[in-house]
């Protein structure tokens, strides 16, 4: 880590530092010694140091008491069902196996003002129950300043002009990832169907280097995305016009 930039807060009794990006969850440590006032005649030479981890904001849900957590909110056809999870409790349903639904849910920023330079999100999707011949449509995972308060359509392939990781399934199953609405990577790989609960992982590190696992099969391992840190949220869309699926997650 190194210190950028080092000014005076507003009473000019607090020193703020500006560094480079480091990792959530790191321990850092800074040592103060040889103190001088503005003039720069010598305040205080004995050293000190301290030690602190800037935690990591998060957002968790299992909709176990049958409510939206404090932060989200949920639009169109989406709504919490007290069983049929992969534990047999609640889960969220973005949309039913029934013609034209919308569904979302949106998360705030986790810390207001402050840029998201990378993250893990990790959560099981169950979608089936669709139309025999063709199911459809998908669903999308996006984090952007623009996402709407809404449940939009189409959404399977991205909403907003941040990042998109998108899971349309119609006609043929593949994974996605957008940014700034721009594709730049896709890999056909089984969707629909897979398993009756699936493990989705999607990791953005430092640099935008982007890690997407689906159902335990690794689809993009660092992938460049260009990403550009802002104060983005969240939100994970989907739906389906006359031809359609389950979408629920947890």
């Amino acid at each position: 880590v190194t210190v950028t930039n080092v000014s005076f807060g507003a009473n000019q009794k607090t020193v703020i530092l500006k560094t480079t990006v480091f990792p959530a969850n790191t321990p850092i440590s800074v040592a103060v010694n040889n103190i001088q006032d503005l003039k720069g005649n010598l305040v205080d030479s004995n050293y000190s140091a301290t030690q602190f981890t800037m935690n990591c904001p998060g957002f968790w849900a299992d909709f176990n008491n049958m409510t939206v957590p404090a932060g989200a909110a949920i639009y169109g056809n989406a709504w919490i069902y007290p069983n049929d999870s992969y534990n047999n409790g609640p889960y969220l349903q973005l949309i039913p196996a029934m013609a034209n639904m919308a569904g979302s849910i949106v998360i705030d920023q986790l810390t207001p003002g402050i840029p998201v330079y990378q993250f893990t999100a990790s959560f099981r999707m169950h979608i089936g129950e669709g139309t025999v011949a063709n199911p459809a449509d998908g669903f999308s995972f996006n984090v952007a300043k623009d996402l709407q308060n809404g449940a939009p359509s189409p959404c399977e392939t991205g909403i907003g002009t941040g990042l998109s990781v998108c899971f349309p399934i119609y006609n043929s199953d593949y994974i996605m990832v957008k940014r700034g609405g721009t594709e730049i990577a896709r890999v056909y790989t089984t969707i629909y169907g897979k398993a009756p609960w699936v493990d989705v992982l999607i990791n953005l590190k430092q640099g935008g280097l982007l890690d997407v696992v689906y159902g335990g099969d690794v689809i993009f391992t660092n992938l460049a995305t260009g990403y550009i840190p802002d104060t983005n949220r969240f939100g994970i869309y989907a739906r389906c016009g006359g031809s359609y699926a389950n979408f629920w997650i947890d």
